[in-house]
């Protein structure tokens, strides 16, 4: 079986500044210091410091963020894998809350879902594969199972990027929504932005 590395959340919500699909990709404290300014409108004003505390030389940080989504819906980080290289694949799932209505409601907060979370520190390429959307419930479940819906890592290359590209069983209204995101690059695993260190993709 596929092990996942030990990864802990940075920071996981539906409130951020960031409000395009993207995935990011940190090893730095410069780059991190860039990329804290982005997250909130509240980072970018604030005369705080910003957070120290993450060893670089150990660590780093990888996350996902979907866009405006519908109201009902999140992002997780469900594995990250050694890849090739000494990179990672990092598999990320949408899931949908069965309680809230999936639709955009122009009176209520827009959502912009997002997951980062720290890893051991790698040299190499990492690469973002989506996994198919589940309801809390399903996801709940998963986690108290050995089982998993993964993409194995060692999944070719030209098949993984068939598997991250179907269309994800969800309501009308999500469909949409991911419709109107298709081309992002959180849809593909070969654009990253890399925030500091090697790797391909824009920063």
């Amino acid at each position: 079986a596929f092990q996942s590395v030990e990864q802990e959340t940075f920071r996981q919500g539906t409130d951020t500044a960031i409000k395009d699909p993207t995935s990011f990709i940190i090893r730095g404290q410069i780059d991190f210091a860039r990329f804290w300014k982005r997250l909130s409108a509240e980072n970018a004003t604030s005369k705080k410091p910003i957070p120290s505390y993450i060893d670089w030389s150990k660590c780093m940080l990888v996350g996902v963020f979907l866009g405006e989504t519908a109201l009902n819906v999140k992002v997780v980080i469900t594995g990250v894998y050694p890849a090739k290289d000494a990179g990672y694949s990092v598999h990320f799932s949408e899931v949908v809350d069965d309680e809230k209505k999936p639709t955009i409601d122009p009176t209520i907060s827009k959502r912009y879902p997002f997951h980062v979370v720290k890893v051991p520190l790698v040299s190499g390429t990492v690469d973002f594969i989506e996994s198919t959307t589940r309801s809390d419930s399903s996801l709940s479940s998963r986690e108290n199972s050995s089982e998993t819906e993964l993409v194995p890592p060692s999944l070719p290359a030209a098949a993984a990027s068939s598997y991250a590209s179907k269309q994800p069983t969800s309501p009308p209204s999500l469909a949409d929504v991911r419709k109107a995101m298709a081309g992002s690059s959180i849809s593909r695993s070969s654009n990253p932005v890399v925030v500091g260190g090697s790797g391909s993709g824009s920063g």
